[in-house]
């Protein structure tokens, strides 16, 4: 079962040509990481530092200026991801374009795990389901004539069995969460296990102006680790959870 994300020659270009211009995802304001596209916030571990987890980890999607202060999105092919909107808006037109991968994305000091939070465009057949749905098209696919799955994972990923799934909730509004084992690949040449709870208020949207893209989309908060430490990473996920709060 593999993850197929919507990716292609038109990330490639994008990249080479460097139209790709970095630009802020977010900011640390007042209490809070408040996401640019505006439909949620990460309230901080402690309400005097600007930290949203542990001193352990640190976030890497971001550039800093000298002050330490994280001031616009990465832009190496590890942080972005190449769409069509031909695959978002039924209208026949091709546009591709590039976006951020991630909104927030961590490793830990150790190198071996990694917490994201994510705004997933869905195409026009997946943007009415439930979460329950959304998960399960990400992770096992459906039949090709539903059109590319959403890309809740990232390319190249083998998941090699499901561990566990069910209903969650995430500021009170339904999620569903998912845990599964990945087979060793030439990223990850160790076994890893990934948790992920989606969730996809039907008011969210991913706006790609300079595409003229206006499509509903997902919102997924996820952990990779290895095995043995994964519970207690998801423990941290967990807590960077509960402190989200979705927009109204």
């Amino acid at each position: 079962m593999r993850a197929r994300a919507i990716m292609g020659s038109a990330l490639l270009l994008a990249l080479a040509s460097g139209c790709m211009t970095p630009r802020a995802i977010g900011h640390f304001g007042e209490g809070a990481f408040y996401l640019t596209r505006g439909h949620y916030r990460v309230r901080y571990v402690s309400g005097e530092e600007q930290r949203l987890l542990p001193p352990d980890w640190t976030l890497e999607s971001y550039l800093f200026d000298e002050q330490g202060h994280p001031i616009e999105g990465r832009s190496n092919p590890s942080f972005v991801s190449g769409y069509d909107g031909a695959a978002l808006v039924p209208d026949g037109r091709s546009r591709p374009f590039t976006a951020e991968r991630f909104d927030l994305w961590f490793r830990r000091e150790d190198g071996r795990s990694a917490i994201w939070a994510r705004t997933v465009p869905l195409g026009p057949r997946w943007s009415g389901l439930e979460p329950v749905h959304v998960a399960h098209a990400g992770v096992y696919g459906r039949d090709g004539r539903w059109g590319p799955v959403p890309d809740l994972i990232g390319g190249g990923a083998l998941i090699h069995r499901v561990v566990e799934e069910r209903p969650a909730r995430v500021d009170g509004r339904p999620a569903y969460a998912m845990t599964f084992d990945l087979a060793p690949n030439i990223e990850q040449p160790e076994p890893a296990r990934m948790t992920f709870v989606v969730v996809a208020p039907p008011e969210v949207l991913f706006i790609e102006r300079r595409a003229r893209v206006r499509v509903r989309a997902a919102i997924v908060f996820g952990c990779s680790s290895p095995s043995e430490q994964h519970d207690e990473v998801v423990a941290e996920l967990e807590s960077l959870v509960r402190r989200v709060d979705l927009a109204p």
